[in-house]
């Protein structure tokens, strides 16, 4: 009878296809550096001094996409009072994030090395956007906090409409959140806070309110905390 001779051959990396070559993926929050316990030491002890300076936190959230550095103010929009309590807490227990709510949408504020910054990350649709921490005395915070409020009566006194009227996606009114940007859709003119009608602007989908077609990218904000923008996609 004949023998058969069983022979183990070892594959290199160098012999597999390139056509089925495994390929890396891509890093989602690109160049992001997670807290080390030597980032989280040096936060501290910032914050520690920041403190007897009589110092403390406001967070803001980058309009501009994937560009953070050497922007107009006008382009950092503010949290609202309650968000930037739970983010500022986070931040100074030493917590690597923190996890707040906007309208229909969850996202975390992910803390980076030991920067005063960070990544809003809304990991179910892929979005992210530069955050950020600035110093300044309790009444200058209150300032930029109270500007919200500010921002949402001068829209109430151009629009008294905006007085009863809600979004119909989280059914939260407008007026009960001034820190969310409104957008109006044009043509039909239904209006949704910005961060819920985001998946369907992502997707191109109608209004959701009389189904009628709608050009996202002449979509424009009504209602900002800030000064009006086109609408992103990015957020």
């Amino acid at each position: 009878a004949g023998v058969t001779e069983e022979r183990l051959v070892a594959l290199t990396a160098t012999e597999l296809s390139p056509a089925i070559a495994p390929r890396p993926k891509a890093e989602f929050l690109g160049t992001f550096r997670h807290p080390t316990a030597e980032d989280l030491e040096e936060r501290e002890a910032q914050l520690s001094d920041q403190k007897s300076q009589g110092l403390v936190g406001l967070w803001e959230w980058c309009r501009a996409g994937q560009v953070h550095e050497g922007l107009a103010p006008e382009m950092w929009g503010v949290y609202s009072p309650e968000h930037n309590t739970v983010i500022e807490r986070a931040f100074q227990a030493g917590e690597t994030k923190a996890l707040i709510a906007v309208g229909i949408r969850t996202y975390e504020i992910m803390f980076e090395g030991s920067s005063f910054g960070g990544r809003q990350v809304d990991t179910q649709h892929k979005k992210r956007r530069y955050v950020r921490r600035r110093a300044m005395t309790t009444s200058q915070r209150e300032a930029a906090l109270n500007a919200a409020d500010l921002a949402l009566s001068n829209a109430l006194s151009e629009d008294p409409t905006l007085v009863d009227a809600e979004c119909v996606i989280c059914a939260d009114s407008f007026a009960d959140t001034p820190a969310l940007p409104v957008v109006q859709l044009p043509g039909c003119g239904h209006r949704f806070h910005g961060a819920c009608v985001q998946d369907l602007a992502d997707k191109r989908r109608p209004c959701p309110c009389c189904r009628a077609e709608v050009n996202w990218r002449a979509v424009r904000f009504t209602h900002s905390p800030s000064q009006s923008q086109g609408y992103s996609s990015n957020s």
